[in-house]
């Protein structure tokens, strides 16, 4: 059963959907978010995607859109960005 207060996350192809209680449906695009903390840190896409174990390729595709991270993969990027996961869901 699912409680009034429950959050779910679902990714599209190239946005991610943000499920408040299935009401309400905020577009998200993660990897914009992804790009805008990194740069506002100052960090390259290198430095990041070596923090992550990911190549900078990746990172890159993730940023731009055209791929959508895991869960473990975006909680990762997270922590090497200094963030909470759901900064990145904003």
């Amino acid at each position: 059963m699912v409680s009034d207060c429950d959050w779910f996350v679902h990714y599209s192809s190239r946005f991610g959907y943000y499920y408040n209680n299935f009401k309400e449906v905020q577009e998200v695009n993660v990897g914009e978010n992804i790009r805008r903390i990194r740069e506002e840190k100052k960090l390259t896409q290198i430095c990041v995607a070596e923090q992550v174990g990911i190549s900078q390729a990746m990172l890159c595709q993730i940023e731009r859109g055209t791929k959508n991270p895991s869960l473990q993969i975006g909680k990762e990027i997270a922590d090497a960005l200094g963030c909470e996961l759901n900064n990145l869901l904003e």
